[in-house]
């Protein structure tokens, strides 16, 4: 009968420590600094015992990096045929074509809780990680508890190195905008899970739109619930704008006012957020706000890069937006 081989479960239980634990001590520094020596030579010892053999590259193990950095992306699965994971994925292409690092795409699915990811993270088949993600994933704790280096891309994550976009001055810049051009009834639209990229788009928009005297309806709306009757609702209430948190949401919607019929920009404003390049021709140019996704990302992995190089990053870099007039307001 073959003999089954040790698991990182079987170390873990024999020397009465975590599974977390076991992969950090597997790292190429064996966890040093972050455990202390007893708990570590238990480790070695059960790992001697078992005759466990990490599943790792010998390179990686020799020279404890891999040379590959992973991007988590936090929102399901990464579809690059979004405009803007399409910027954010070139940026890193980028970034690691300088750095000279390999990546690795890693997603978290509804079969499977993010914090199932750490063990491999930190089983040394890679040296760092990208995060994009909701600020309330509970990766996000475990991550910074670990100590792997991260990099936190367009939502601010604390305890983790960021980079981000002004999104407080996108904010104000639509409002300001649709006040200019004459609307004081507006929605905006923002997604189910907000992110904190979002919030700080809405609660600026909110803000400036306050102090200018605009009356604005908050919409949260699931892209797969029926739009036409909310949209067909909301422009009877009197809404003469929709603002929405990201370009994706205003596509859509102005696909639909369009579709009923409506005037865009005559009866109706539409505005977005991201202006990431399209592959096709619009009929109509989203007024929007342009944020430099290929730089934040490009960005993003020189710090990360930087940090396994030991060296210091700043804890926040923040790029500016810049307002773009469409054909839609």
């Amino acid at each position: 009968m073959r003999e089954m081989k040790a698991k990182l479960e079987d170390v873990a239980r024999l020397a009465g420590v975590s599974a977390m634990t076991v992969s950090l001590c597997m790292r190429g520094d064996h966890g040093e600094g972050r455990m202390s020596d007893a708990t570590r030579q238990r480790i070695l010892d059960a790992v001697q015992e078992l005759g466990y053999k990490p599943n790792v590259h010998a390179r990686g193990l020799r020279l404890g990096r891999s040379n590959v950095i992973a991007l988590y992306a936090g929102h399901g699965y990464l579809n690059v045929r979004s405009a803007y994971f399409a910027e954010i994925v070139s940026g890193i292409q980028e970034g690691c074509h300088i750095a000279r690092k390999d990546l690795l795409l890693q997603g978290a699915f509804h079969t499977a809780a993010s914090c199932d990811l750490l063990p491999e993270l930190l089983n040394g088949r890679v040296d760092g990680l990208l995060v994009d993600m909701l600020p309330n994933d509970p990766l996000r704790p475990r991550l910074v508890e670990a100590n792997l280096p991260a990099i936190a891309i367009s939502n601010e994550m604390e305890g983790i190195p960021s980079i981000v976009v002004d999104d407080d001055a996108g904010g104000e810049m639509i409002a300001r905008h649709l006040f200019e051009v004459g609307h004081r009834k507006v929605a905006y639209v923002i997604d189910e899970f907000e992110p904190l990229s979002g919030l700080n788009r809405r609660l600026s928009f909110l803000r400036v739109a306050g102090a200018l005297g605009m009356k604005t309806t908050i919409i949260s709306q699931e892209r797969s619930d029926d739009w036409w009757v909310w949209i067909d609702e909301t422009v009877r209430s009197g809404v003469t704008a929709f603002a929405c948190w990201n370009d994706a949401y205003a596509r859509d919607v102005l696909a639909h006012l369009l579709d009923m019929g409506i005037d865009v920009p005559g009866q109706v404003a539409v505005t977005g957020f991201d202006g990431c390049p399209v592959t096709c021709i619009e009929k109509y140019a989203l007024t929007t706000v342009l944020a430099p996704w290929y730089a934040v990302a490009k960005t993003a992995v020189l710090n990360l890069s930087a940090r396994l190089a030991g060296e210091d990053v700043p804890p926040k870099v923040v790029y500016p937006v810049r307002f773009v007039k469409g054909d839609t307001t």
